[in-house]
Protein backbone atom coordinates (compact mmCIF):
# COMPACT_ATOMS: atom_id res chain seq x y z
CA UNK A 1 0.00 0.00 0.00
CA UNK A 2 3.20 2.47 0.88
CA UNK A 3 4.56 1.61 -2.66
CA UNK A 4 1.41 2.75 -4.75
CA UNK A 5 1.72 6.35 -4.05
CA UNK A 6 5.35 6.89 -5.83
CA UNK A 7 4.53 4.61 -8.50
CA UNK A 8 1.26 6.58 -9.47
CA UNK A 9 3.52 9.45 -9.35
CA UNK A 10 6.62 8.35 -11.43
CA UNK A 11 3.59 6.76 -13.91
CA UNK A 12 2.63 10.47 -14.07
CA UNK A 13 6.10 11.36 -14.67
CA UNK A 14 7.05 9.01 -17.30
CA UNK A 15 3.80 9.64 -19.59
CA UNK A 16 5.08 14.08 -19.21
CA UNK A 17 8.34 12.61 -20.22
CA UNK A 18 6.61 10.84 -23.56
CA UNK A 19 4.47 13.76 -24.44
CA UNK A 20 7.56 15.91 -24.08
CA UNK A 21 9.23 13.42 -26.62
CA UNK A 22 6.25 12.72 -28.73
CA UNK A 23 6.07 16.77 -28.72
CA UNK A 24 9.41 17.01 -30.04
CA UNK A 25 9.07 14.88 -32.99
CA UNK A 26 5.73 15.84 -34.11
CA UNK A 27 7.25 19.74 -34.16
CA UNK A 28 9.96 18.51 -35.89
CA UNK A 29 7.78 16.84 -38.43
CA UNK A 30 5.07 19.30 -38.72
CA UNK A 31 8.35 22.06 -39.10
CA UNK A 32 10.11 20.42 -41.88
CA UNK A 33 6.95 19.15 -44.35
CA UNK A 34 5.05 22.42 -44.05
CA UNK A 35 5.21 26.24 -44.43
CA UNK A 36 3.49 27.08 -41.12
CA UNK A 37 3.63 30.62 -41.57
CA UNK A 38 2.81 30.39 -45.28
CA UNK A 39 -0.36 28.18 -43.70
CA UNK A 40 -1.26 31.22 -41.00
CA UNK A 41 -0.60 33.85 -43.21
CA UNK A 42 -3.47 32.29 -45.57
CA UNK A 43 -5.60 31.58 -42.61
CA UNK A 44 -5.36 34.94 -41.47
CA UNK A 45 -5.59 36.67 -44.94
CA UNK A 46 -9.40 34.41 -45.27
CA UNK A 47 -10.57 35.79 -42.22
CA UNK A 48 -9.46 39.23 -42.75
CA UNK A 49 -11.43 39.05 -46.23
CA UNK A 50 -14.84 37.58 -45.37
CA UNK A 51 -14.65 40.19 -42.42
CA UNK A 52 -13.95 42.99 -44.10
CA UNK A 53 -16.68 41.76 -46.84
CA UNK A 54 -19.48 40.96 -44.18
CA UNK A 55 -18.44 45.08 -43.17
CA UNK A 56 -18.98 46.10 -46.52
CA UNK A 57 -22.19 44.49 -46.94
CA UNK A 58 -23.57 46.14 -43.43
CA UNK A 59 -23.12 49.22 -44.54
CA UNK A 60 -24.46 48.48 -47.84
CA UNK A 61 -27.42 47.24 -46.31
CA UNK A 62 -27.61 50.74 -44.18
CA UNK A 63 -26.11 49.66 -40.92
CA UNK A 64 -24.46 53.15 -40.29
CA UNK A 65 -23.47 52.08 -36.56
CA UNK A 66 -20.21 51.93 -36.26
CA UNK A 67 -18.71 50.42 -33.46
CA UNK A 68 -21.30 47.14 -33.74
CA UNK A 69 -20.45 47.26 -37.61
CA UNK A 70 -16.77 46.91 -36.53
CA UNK A 71 -17.19 44.57 -33.90
CA UNK A 72 -19.73 42.24 -35.87
CA UNK A 73 -16.72 42.19 -38.63
CA UNK A 74 -14.64 41.04 -36.20
CA UNK A 75 -16.54 38.27 -34.72
CA UNK A 76 -17.35 37.15 -38.38
CA UNK A 77 -13.24 37.22 -38.84
CA UNK A 78 -12.76 35.24 -35.54
CA UNK A 79 -15.32 32.58 -36.34
CA UNK A 80 -13.51 32.46 -40.37
CA UNK A 81 -10.53 31.75 -38.62
CA UNK A 82 -11.77 28.70 -36.50
CA UNK A 83 -12.85 26.94 -39.95
CA UNK A 84 -9.92 27.94 -41.61
CA UNK A 85 -7.93 25.79 -38.61
CA UNK A 86 -10.68 23.08 -38.85
CA UNK A 87 -9.65 22.73 -42.30
CA UNK A 88 -6.23 22.85 -41.66
CA UNK A 89 -6.32 20.21 -38.94
CA UNK A 90 -7.67 18.43 -41.63
CA UNK A 91 -5.04 18.79 -44.56
CA UNK A 92 -2.35 17.68 -41.88
CA UNK A 93 -4.03 14.55 -41.01
CA UNK A 94 -4.84 15.56 -37.30
CA UNK A 95 -8.65 15.78 -37.83
CA UNK A 96 -9.91 14.41 -40.69
CA UNK A 97 -13.53 15.37 -41.36
CA UNK A 98 -14.12 11.53 -41.75
CA UNK A 99 -14.69 9.40 -38.88
CA UNK A 100 -12.78 6.44 -40.39
CA UNK A 101 -10.62 4.86 -38.07
CA UNK A 102 -6.27 5.66 -37.85
CA UNK A 103 -3.75 3.97 -36.14
CA UNK A 104 -1.92 6.33 -33.79
CA UNK A 105 1.66 7.70 -35.06
CA UNK A 106 2.29 9.01 -31.51
CA UNK A 107 2.02 5.54 -30.44
CA UNK A 108 5.51 4.60 -32.02
CA UNK A 109 7.21 7.99 -31.16
CA UNK A 110 9.38 6.58 -27.90
CA UNK A 111 11.17 4.06 -30.70
CA UNK A 112 11.15 6.24 -33.99
CA UNK A 113 13.75 8.87 -34.32
CA UNK A 114 12.49 10.14 -37.86
CA UNK A 115 9.44 12.35 -39.24
CA UNK A 116 6.44 11.10 -38.38
CA UNK A 117 3.01 10.37 -41.11
CA UNK A 118 -0.09 11.11 -40.15
CA UNK A 119 -2.97 10.27 -41.90
CA UNK A 120 -3.95 12.36 -44.33
CA UNK A 121 -7.71 11.93 -44.84
CA UNK A 122 -7.34 11.78 -48.23
CA UNK A 123 -6.57 8.47 -48.71
CA UNK A 124 -3.19 6.83 -49.85
CA UNK A 125 -0.56 9.28 -48.50
CA UNK A 126 -0.20 10.65 -45.32
CA UNK A 127 1.28 14.16 -43.91
CA UNK A 128 3.77 15.23 -41.40
CA UNK A 129 2.70 16.22 -38.12
CA UNK A 130 4.41 17.69 -35.14
CA UNK A 131 3.68 18.87 -31.48
CA UNK A 132 5.15 21.90 -29.56
CA UNK A 133 3.95 23.80 -26.66
CA UNK A 134 2.93 27.35 -26.30
CA UNK A 135 0.48 29.12 -25.72
CA UNK A 136 -0.69 32.79 -27.31
CA UNK A 137 -3.83 34.35 -27.70
CA UNK A 138 -4.66 34.22 -31.72
CA UNK A 139 -6.40 35.27 -33.68
CA UNK A 140 -9.16 36.42 -35.58
CA UNK A 141 -9.76 39.38 -38.14
CA UNK A 142 -12.46 41.63 -39.24
CA UNK A 143 -13.03 44.13 -41.87
CA UNK A 144 -12.82 47.34 -39.48
CA UNK A 145 -11.14 50.21 -41.97
CA UNK A 146 -13.98 51.27 -43.86
CA UNK A 147 -13.11 53.31 -46.52
CA UNK A 148 -9.13 53.68 -44.94
CA UNK A 149 -7.93 54.16 -48.00
CA UNK A 150 -9.37 57.20 -49.25
CA UNK A 151 -7.70 58.21 -45.84
CA UNK A 152 -4.86 59.97 -48.11
CA UNK A 153 -7.35 61.63 -50.57
CA UNK A 154 -6.98 65.48 -50.30
CA UNK A 155 -8.97 67.76 -52.34
CA UNK A 156 -9.44 71.55 -52.87
CA UNK A 157 -7.40 74.01 -51.15
CA UNK A 158 -3.90 72.00 -49.74
CA UNK A 159 -3.70 71.12 -45.78
CA UNK A 160 -3.85 73.98 -44.33
CA UNK A 161 -7.59 74.20 -44.73
CA UNK A 162 -7.78 71.06 -42.90
CA UNK A 163 -6.30 72.51 -39.39
CA UNK A 164 -8.91 75.78 -39.84
CA UNK A 165 -10.80 75.60 -36.35
CA UNK A 166 -11.45 72.38 -34.70
CA UNK A 167 -10.80 70.41 -37.42
CA UNK A 168 -7.47 70.47 -36.31
CA UNK A 169 -7.99 68.55 -33.61
CA UNK A 170 -10.72 66.20 -35.07
CA UNK A 171 -7.81 64.95 -38.15
CA UNK A 172 -5.05 64.22 -35.38
CA UNK A 173 -7.95 62.51 -33.20
CA UNK A 174 -9.25 60.61 -36.42
CA UNK A 175 -5.16 59.99 -37.50
CA UNK A 176 -4.71 58.17 -33.91
CA UNK A 177 -7.48 56.57 -34.73
CA UNK A 178 -6.41 54.67 -37.83
CA UNK A 179 -2.61 54.54 -36.21
CA UNK A 180 -4.38 52.34 -33.07
CA UNK A 181 -5.74 49.98 -35.37
CA UNK A 182 -3.02 49.53 -37.57
CA UNK A 183 -0.63 49.05 -34.97
CA UNK A 184 -3.04 46.46 -33.00
CA UNK A 185 -3.86 44.17 -36.02
CA UNK A 186 -0.28 44.77 -37.67
CA UNK A 187 1.01 43.59 -34.64
CA UNK A 188 -1.11 40.76 -33.99
CA UNK A 189 -0.89 39.54 -37.36
CA UNK A 190 3.13 39.59 -37.42
CA UNK A 191 2.72 38.37 -34.22
CA UNK A 192 0.48 34.61 -34.96
CA UNK A 193 2.13 34.53 -38.51
CA UNK A 194 5.83 34.84 -36.89
CA UNK A 195 4.60 32.39 -33.92
CA UNK A 196 3.03 29.94 -36.52
CA UNK A 197 5.27 27.07 -36.24
CA UNK A 198 5.14 27.06 -32.26
CA UNK A 199 1.49 27.94 -32.42
CA UNK A 200 -0.02 25.84 -34.73
CA UNK A 201 1.96 22.71 -33.36
CA UNK A 202 0.84 23.28 -30.13
CA UNK A 203 -3.39 23.42 -31.45
CA UNK A 204 -2.60 20.46 -33.58
CA UNK A 205 -0.90 18.34 -30.54
CA UNK A 206 -3.85 19.19 -28.42
CA UNK A 207 -6.52 18.63 -31.26
CA UNK A 208 -5.07 15.16 -31.60
CA UNK A 209 -5.84 14.32 -28.04
CA UNK A 210 -8.74 15.62 -27.81
CA UNK A 211 -9.58 13.82 -30.76
CA UNK A 212 -8.30 10.66 -29.99
CA UNK A 213 -5.81 10.22 -32.34
CA UNK A 214 -3.14 10.33 -29.76
CA UNK A 215 -4.50 7.43 -26.99
CA UNK A 216 -1.46 6.70 -26.31
CA UNK A 217 -0.58 10.57 -24.54
CA UNK A 218 -1.35 10.16 -21.05
CA UNK A 219 -1.62 14.12 -20.51
CA UNK A 220 -4.96 15.58 -19.56
CA UNK A 221 -7.05 17.91 -21.83
CA UNK A 222 -9.59 19.76 -20.49
CA UNK A 223 -11.73 20.81 -23.16
CA UNK A 224 -12.33 17.34 -25.32
CA UNK A 225 -13.09 19.63 -28.31
CA UNK A 226 -10.52 20.57 -31.18
CA UNK A 227 -12.04 24.13 -30.80
CA UNK A 228 -10.69 24.22 -27.29
CA UNK A 229 -7.17 23.95 -28.71
CA UNK A 230 -7.69 26.74 -31.43
CA UNK A 231 -9.00 28.88 -28.60
CA UNK A 232 -7.01 28.40 -26.19
CA UNK A 233 -3.80 29.19 -28.57
CA UNK A 234 -5.74 32.22 -30.17
CA UNK A 235 -8.05 34.11 -27.06
CA UNK A 236 -5.24 36.48 -25.72
CA UNK A 237 -4.14 38.42 -29.28
CA UNK A 238 -8.18 38.10 -30.52
CA UNK A 239 -9.18 40.15 -26.89
CA UNK A 240 -6.28 42.34 -27.21
CA UNK A 241 -7.36 43.61 -30.77
CA UNK A 242 -11.09 43.48 -29.77
CA UNK A 243 -10.37 45.89 -26.98
CA UNK A 244 -8.52 48.64 -29.41
CA UNK A 245 -11.53 48.18 -32.19
CA UNK A 246 -14.32 49.43 -29.48
CA UNK A 247 -11.90 51.66 -28.05
CA UNK A 248 -11.07 53.27 -31.07
CA UNK A 249 -15.00 52.84 -32.52
CA UNK A 250 -16.47 54.46 -29.60
CA UNK A 251 -13.98 57.61 -29.75
CA UNK A 252 -14.57 57.84 -33.72
CA UNK A 253 -18.49 57.69 -32.73
CA UNK A 254 -17.73 60.64 -30.06
CA UNK A 255 -15.80 62.87 -32.33
CA UNK A 256 -17.58 61.97 -35.39
CA UNK A 257 -21.70 61.29 -34.64
CA UNK A 258 -23.11 59.71 -37.17
CA UNK A 259 -20.36 59.47 -39.98
CA UNK A 260 -20.47 56.01 -41.31
CA UNK A 261 -16.70 55.41 -42.22
CA UNK A 262 -13.52 56.24 -41.55
CA UNK A 263 -13.34 57.55 -45.24
CA UNK A 264 -16.40 59.65 -44.53
CA UNK A 265 -14.99 60.99 -42.12
CA UNK A 266 -12.05 62.51 -43.41
CA UNK A 267 -13.94 64.00 -46.12
CA UNK A 268 -16.13 65.85 -43.70
CA UNK A 269 -13.23 67.64 -42.30
CA UNK A 270 -12.34 69.60 -46.07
Amino acid sequence: MSEQPYSTSTDVAAGAGDDTHRRGLLEKSLTTRFGLRLHMALMLAAAFSVGFAGNFVMLRAGFATLPLRWVISYVIGYCVLFVAMRFWLASVGVRPFTHASASSALDGANSYGGPLYWPSGRGGSGSGFAGGGGRFGGGGASGSFDGSSSFVHASGGGLGDLFDGDDAGKLLILIAVVVAILAAFGGGIVFLIVAAPHLLVDVAFGAAIASGVAPGTKRAVADPQWEGSVWRATWKPALAMLLVLIVCALVFRHYFPGVPTLGAAFKSLH
